[in-house]
């Protein structure tokens, strides 16, 4: 999943250290969309990939300074649905 988000324009991902999911960097995709932040980005990503995923605000209040939005995708399912998934979000991050 992690080599795959990286291919995304905008996308930036570390691999997750045993967790089941990723939580990529979104920053550059959502200025390259016109898009505020990581909230925006996922609303975007709902209606036009049909892909669910959970924006930064969900996990608490940013640190001091932080300036970066990220987004975080479960990847506890099959790797065809994986897969599936990320091209959709490619195809909608890179459409414009």
């Amino acid at each position: 999943m992690v080599e795959l988000l990286n291919q995304i324009e905008g996308v930036y991902c570390t691999r997750p250290g045993g967790a089941f999911y990723a939580y990529p960097n979104v920053t550059a995709a959502c200025s390259r969309l016109g898009l505020r932040d990581a909230e925006a980005f996922a609303a975007y990503l709902l209606h036009e990939a049909g892909v669910a995923v959970l924006p930064r605000a969900c996990f608490g209040t940013r640190n001091s300074g932080e300036t970066e939005e990220y987004i975080r995708i479960s990847f506890a399912t099959d790797e065809p649905t994986i897969r599936e998934g990320i091209a959709r979000i490619k195809r909608a991050v890179e459409r414009s």
